[in-house]
C-alpha cells in the first residue's frame, strides 16, 4: 500500500530534475502520473522509467504558459484516469543576471511560465476538483521569493506564486481543496547555471532532487489533509516553513501622519526594526550605508 494509491496526479515540468524526482516518487507511492514537459522526449523517458518500476504514467508535451495547452493537460489526466486528485506545478524557468541587465524577453518568459503557467493549470484543475469537493494543488516557490541578488525577476515570479498560494487556499478551502507550495533546494541545471555564471550570490548545492521528493509525496497525500496555505521548505536536512508577509511594529497616530511626523518618528522606532533583506540575511545590513552592505 502506498500513500498515494489510486490518485491521479499531474506533475508539470517533470521530464528532468526536480519534476522528474517528484513524478518518480509519486508513482512509487501508487500515484498515477501525467508527466508533463515541453521536451516531449524527456517526458517519454520519465514515463518509461516509471513503468519499468511498476508504476503508471503517461506523457504530455503541452506548454502550460499557453492557456489552451494548460487546459489540454488537465483534460488529458481526467480522460485517462477519470479524475484529477493532485496538481503539482513544478514547471519553471530560471536565470540569473543583474536586473539592470535584464531584457524584456527574459522577463516575459519567466513570468509567463512561472506565474501564469501555475495559475493556468490551477484554474483548469479547479473545474474538475470543485464539483468533486476534493483535490490538492501544490505550487513550487523558491527561497528567491525572499530575495536573492541577481534573481530579481525569478524571485518576483516565485513571490507571486507564494501570494497566489495564500489567496487560493483561502478561496477553495470551502470546497475541501488544499493549496500549498513547496520551496526546494537541490542541485539541478538551474543551480549549475547560477554557479557557472560566477555570481557571489550563487549557493553551493550538494543535495540531489530526490532529497526533496518525500516532501512532495507528503503534501500530496491525505496525511497532509489539515495543511493548506503554507510554503514548506526543504533544504538538505532542514525542513521549515516560510513566514507569510505580515504587518510588524504598527504605530498609530490619532491625527494622521504628516511628512514631518514620519521624519521625526521613523528613525528611532521603525527605523530600528528594519527587516532583513534576502533569504540568507539574519539582520538588516545597511545601517552603515548602502555601499557597506553585502555584495552580489
Amino acid at each position: 500500500m502506498g500513500l498515494l494509491d489510486g490518485k491521479a496526479v499531474v506533475v508539470t515540468g517533470s521530464g528532468r530534475g526536480l519534476g522528474r524526482a517528484y513524478a518518480m516518487a509519486i508513482a512509487g507511492e501508487g500515484g498515477r502520473v501525467v508527466v508533463n514537459d515541453v521536451d516531449a522526449e524527456e517526458a517519454e523517458k520519465t514515463v518509461a522509467d516509471i513503468k519499468a518500476s511498476g508504476g503508471a504514467a503517461i506523457p504530455n508535451g503541452d506548454n502550460i504558459a499557453d492557456w489552451k495547452g494548460a487546459r489540454r493537460l488537465i483534460e488529458q489526466c481526467v480522460k485517462e484516469y477519470g479524475q484529477i486528485d493532485v496538481l503539482l506545478n513544478n514547471a519553471g524557468v530560471h536565470h540569473v543576471t543583474y536586473f539592470a541587465e535584464e531584457t524584456e524577453e527574459e522577463i516575459d518568459v519567466t513570468l509567463a511560465v512561472n506565474l501564469k503557467g501555475t495559475m493556468a493549470t490551477a484554474r483548469h484543475a479547479l473545474d474538475h476538483m470543485i464539483p468533486r469537493r476534493r483535490g490538492c494543488i501544490i505550487n513550487v516557490s523558491s527561497g528567491a521569493q525572499s530575495g536573492i541578488a541577481t534573481q530579481a525577476v525569478y524571485g518576483a515570479s516565485k513571490a507571486g506564486v507564494a501570494g497566489f498560494t495564500y489567496a487560493l487556499a483561502m478561496e477553495v478551502a470551502q470546497h475541501n481543496i488544499r493549496v500549498n507550495a513547496l520551496s526546494p533546494l537541490a542541485y539541478t541545471r538551474m543551480a549549475q547555471r547560477s554557479q557557472a555564471r560566477g555570481y557571489r550570490s550563487a549557493v553551493q548545492v550538494p543535495y540531489p532532487p530526490e532529497n526533496v521528493a518525500p516532501l512532495a509525496v507528503f503534501l500530496a497525500s491525505d496525511e497532509a489533509s489539515y495543511v493548506t496555505g503554507q510554503v514548506v521548505r526543504l533544504e538538505g536536512n532542514v525542513l521549515s516553513l516560510l513566514s507569510h508577509p505580515s504587518i510588524v511594529h504598527p504605530a498609530v497616530s490619532v491625527h494622521g501622519w504628516s511628512v514631518e511626523d514620519i521624519r521625526k518618528f521613523f528613525k528611532d522606532t521603525l527605523g530600528k526594526n528594519l527587516q532583513p533583506v534576502g533569504i540568507r540575511a539574519g539582520r538588516y545590513e545597511y545601517y552603515e550605508g548602502l555601499d557597506k552592505g553585502p555584495k552580489a
